[in-house]
């Protein structure tokens, strides 16, 4: 499986540092990074890490591949913000009256 991704960025020169993983290998054309990985034949999700380098700083990006098992996958970054307090003995009063 390989996935393109086109890079934006104001240095023209970069380089991507392949994870020390086997199933996934990273490499450049132009200003596309070429990510070709292995088939999962495990049940989970399995992950990796590349780097990209250039003369504007470093980014990591991380590569999950779901296995053969369904899986639900939830981005790390999105938040949900709830009241986290235990109820009190009159919050339950209140509710029952």
């Amino acid at each position: 499986m390989t996935k393109q991704i086109s890079l934006r960025q104001r240095s023209a020169t970069w380089q991507v540092t392949s994870s020390t993983k086997t199933w996934v290998k990273a490499s450049q054309i132009g200003q596309t990074l070429k990510i070709d990985v292995e088939a999962n034949d495990d049940a989970e999700v399995r992950e990796a890490e590349l780097r990209l380098t250039s003369s504007a700083g470093k980014r990591n990006i991380k590569i999950r591949q779901p296995g053969q098992a369904p899986a639900i996958l939830v981005d790390s970054r999105s938040s949900i913000r709830c009241p986290l307090r235990a109820a009190s003995p009159r919050d339950h009063d209140q509710r029952q009256g």
